[in-house]
């Protein structure tokens, strides 16, 4: 099956039914093939928001970054929710089409437009997102993040790693 596409007007996943499937090519490499994805498909749960119980796509994205998260940790011989954790965050230019208010200046990197902040465990998956306007200090925006990283990874986080730059 082509990668986003489907063969001889068969659905190209049980999501179907919410989307158009397109003849199209794969946009960033990966190690999962199409036949793998075939097996993969029916064990991933539906999302809600499908099945009439509501729910946000955002829900359903997030539970199952979870439950990969858990599955790659064990799988690695650790416990499934961290103990540590490390937080970093890097200014990225925004054109001027984007919103003012979501804009800022971050004067350290003489950079204009938005900052990106991350927590990840110390095998490096994604814990916690944020994006803040460039100008919002790290120590302002930092409760926001572990407040969503506490959410995330459960109350077991006991050390935090962060950069002094």
């Amino acid at each position: 099956m082509p990668a986003g596409g489907s063969v001889a007007g068969a659905p190209c996943c049980r999501l179907s039914a919410s989307h158009r499937s397109t003849e199209r090519t794969a946009r960033h490499p990966t190690d999962v093939t199409d036949a793998q994805w075939v097996k993969l498909d029916p064990l991933l749960p539906d999302p809600s928001c499908l099945s009439g119980r509501g729910g946000r796509w955002e829900g359903h994205c997030r539970r199952l970054l979870d439950a990969l998260r858990d599955r790659v940790r064990l799988a690695e011989g650790r416990e499934a929710a961290p103990s540590a954790a490390i937080v970093d965050s890097q200014p990225v230019r925004a054109a001027e089409t984007v919103g003012r208010a979501t804009r800022g200046w971050d004067g350290g990197k003489k950079v204009a437009g938005r900052k990106r902040r991350i927590v990840v465990d110390t095998l490096g998956l994604l814990l916690a997102v944020l994006v803040t306007p460039a100008s919002t200090q790290d120590r302002v925006a930092a409760r926001s993040l572990l407040r969503r990283m506490r959410d995330t990874a459960g109350g077991r986080v006991r050390l935090v790693w962060a950069d002094g730059a």
